[in-house]
């Protein structure tokens, strides 16, 4: 052997040596930091074991065994609290980066049977905050295992708030430091896998969350049998009809999520996946009693707090199948039913952002149908339909209906003031190019054409009611307020009809007016567009009464802050005596005489109009009556000394006038209307 070869080889030799010797140097040394290390992240209050632990800096691995820790008697509301490991393992670990760096590195860390048990802890206060320690190490893993885990929480009075059992978990890329110790999830991590059963957590006083099956293999995500629950011991019998807490059944039977994964984007920890697919859930809900607050200053603080979402995601598609949920309110009554509910949403983004919306997620395209649905629109309206689906930007809806739940009589006796009775049926609705959208936080919806097929209106307003003396907004005041961005180019109203009853009188039935044979095409329904930029424009043809063809062109613009508007009309010959079903029984009056046709033209905004009036009309007779509906001689021969009978006494076609009206805010827009062709027809036909 040469010399040369001998000198590499005693090197060698000697550095093997060096390097066997100071792995015996550092294991213990290496022992005496993690040791330190496990004692300074033991919170105040609580005892470490005796326990064992081994190091191999040669190999890079570490194993603590038998470690317990356990409450001291000074902490009473921990009671019994503990925690136990039969062992840990740590392979991987750079000693030297460690020992002179003091980054924690691992390849692995599997703990086997775990067990935590804990009490819930009630008090929240300050103090406790103040109490945790700033975590000053930097730890990340390529993989972190626990194999057979325990957790129990338990509350006060020893009843549980969670339990899991047989736990089996691992993640991939762990990383832990004092950024995010400060997150929702105190860990980022890219990959999971879980596998447990009979999961059991209690939400609050009075519910709990349960499932029996929760899994994570190759990013694929399966939970069966999810359910939150009202608690059975929180429905106390003596309750009238519903419990003051209120009552909720929400199960989902099986849910499923493919390519699992998680990122940190933009310094956010996100969970994101493919297809999540939830079949058959079910939700079944009853509101509670609501109380007044007893501290409204603190509750208006709460609700305005912002929303925070834990765990922002991003899920490419999201299916929910065979859904079905029931909505009552405290006294039982139905507020929302939805039967054979199926939905699916596209590139859907959920966080803290989309939270504050009105739609609390973001998605490029939905797709939904049900066969049933019944709402409660508020105390005395309910809309129902049959079948609804929404398919490539084509909405459909059929046997949609709006009905007041109370008989007409019945209204009148729980009303306070007065208000219509309902009973609209929509049999067919179409709405093409339905779009949803969020721009700069704002809610944008919008449509090509909505086409609503042969509607039925029904109207019944008992004015025997104290009146209504709320403020009633204009057509262009109510677009222009629509909480979100409405874009909608045209309406089609085809072959719709609307009967209007009033009743004014206990002793006689409601007046009564109608319009049958209604078509109207209604264009730029919208409050995006800039004022002076599009009118909204509504063009109408109808049989008034069951005789006289009516039209009608009206136009506003929604971002007019004065509310300004035009409105022509054009009636044909109409027969007087087909007003009496109405004047007979709302203004003790019965007409006779014909009118040949009549044009009328105002002009008007939220405060005043002016009408320009012409009408063509032959023997003229207006008849009084008295309290027992008869005729009363003196009032009539007195009115029909102001009416002209004919309004071409001097050898003209047509009588014309015009005349200024002003609008009573408390009232609704075809009062308003009704106000102007009253005041055009004083001019024209009385003669004072």
């Amino acid at each position: 052997m040469s010399k040369r070869t001998r000198i590499i080889l005693g090197s060698i030799t000697g550095f093997l040596i060096l390097f066997v010797i100071a792995s015996f140097v550092a294991n213990p040394i290496i022992e005496s930091k993690i040791k330190k290390t496990i004692v300074q992240e033991v919170p105040d209050g609580f005892q470490l074991n005796e326990y064992e632990i081994s190091v191999s800096s040669f190999s890079g691995s570490a194993t603590i065994e038998n470690l317990q820790i356990s409450v001291t008697d000074t902490i009473a509301e921990f009671k019994d609290a503990q925690l136990s490991l039969s062992k840990a393992s740590f392979e991987g670990l750079s000693y030297w980066t460690y020992l002179f760096s003091g980054k924690i590195d691992f390849n692995s860390i599997t703990l086997y049977d775990l067990y935590v048990k804990t009490y819930r802890d009630s008090t929240k206060t300050d103090d406790r905050k103040k109490q945790q320690k700033d975590f000053e190490e930097n730890i990340s893993t390529e993989k972190f295992t626990l194999e057979n885990a325990s957790f129990l929480m338990k509350n006060a009075d020893e009843s549980n708030a969670l339990q899991l059992d047989s736990l089996n978990f691992s993640i991939t890329d762990v990383k832990v430091n004092n950024t995010t110790l400060q997150e929702k999830i105190p860990f980022h991590f890219s990959e999971m896998e879980v596998d447990t059963k009979d999961f059991f957590y209690e939400l609050n006083e009075n519910e709990t969350l349960s499932l029996k099956e929760f899994t994570i293999v190759d990013q694929h995500l399966k939970i069966k049998d999810f359910a939150i629950q009202t608690k059975s011991d929180s429905l106390k019998p003596n309750l009238e009809p519903a419990s003051e807490i209120g009552r909720k059944d929400i199960k989902i039977p099986s849910l499923t999520l493919s390519d699992l994964h998680f990122k940190v984007i933009d310094s956010t920890f996100m969970l994101f996946g493919e297809d999540l697919e939830i079949k058959n859930p079910s939700v079944w809900i009853q509101e509670g009693i609501k109380k007044e607050p007893e501290n409204i200053e603190s509750t208006q603080k709460e609700n305005n707090k912002k929303t925070e979402m834990p765990l922002p995601f991003s899920i490419a598609s999201i299916s929910i199948n065979d859904a079905e949920t029931t909505l009552l309110n405290p006294d039982e009554s139905s507020f929302l039913q939805v039967e054979d509910f199926n939905i699916t949403l596209k590139e859907v983004l959920v966080n803290t952002a989309t939270l504050q919306h009105m739609i609390p997620c973001q998605f490029s395209d939905v797709e939904f149908d049900s066969k049933s649905i019944q709402y409660q629109l508020n105390d005395y309206d309910l809309l129902s339909l049959t079948t609804i689906y929404l398919s490539n930007q084509e909405l459909q809806i059929e046997d949609l209906a709006i009905k007041t739940k109370y008989s007409k009589r019945e209204l009148s006796k729980v009303l306070d003031k007065e208000r219509d009775h309902m009973d609209a049926e929509m049999p067919l609705v179409t709405l093409q190019g339905l779009q949803f959208k969020v721009s700069d936080s704002t809610f944008q919806v919008s449509g090509n054409n909505l086409i609503i097929e042969n509607p039925v209106l029904k109207i019944y307003r008992d004015k025997l009611v104290t009146d209504d003396t709320s403020i009633k907004p204009l057509y262009s005041k109510s677009i222009r307020n629509i909480p979100f961005q409405l874009t909608l180019d045209s309406l089609h109203i085809n072959n719709g009809s609307i009967t209007y009853e009033e009743k004014v009188n206990i002793k006689q039935s409601a007046g009564t007016i109608n319009f049958s044979n209604l078509n109207a095409s209604i264009g730029n329904v919208s409050n995006t567009y800039a004022q002076g930029e599009k009118k909204t424009t509504i063009h109408i043809n109808s049989t008034f009464m069951d005789e006289s063809p009516l039209k009608i062109d009206w136009s506003f613009d929604v971002n007019d802050l004065k509310d300004t508007f035009q409105i022509q009309g054009e009636l044909d010959a109409l027969n007087a005596t087909k007003m009496n079903s109405f004047t007979k029984a709302s203004l003790n009056v019965e007409l006779e005489g014909k009118v040949k046709k009549t044009y009328f033209n105002i002009h008007g905004d939220n405060d005043t109009s002016s009408v320009d009036l012409r009408i063509s009309y032959d023997n003229f007779k207006v008849e009084i009556l008295n309290k027992e509906n008869k005729r009363s001689w003196l009032l009539s021969a007195v009115a029909n000394i102001f009416v002209k009978k004919n309004s071409d006494s001097k050898g003209a076609n047509f009588k014309e006038g015009n005349a200024t009206a002003e609008r009573n805010k408390d009232k609704s827009f075809f009062n308003y209307l009704w106000i102007n062709i009253q005041e055009g027809l004083k001019d024209v036909m009385v003669s004072i």
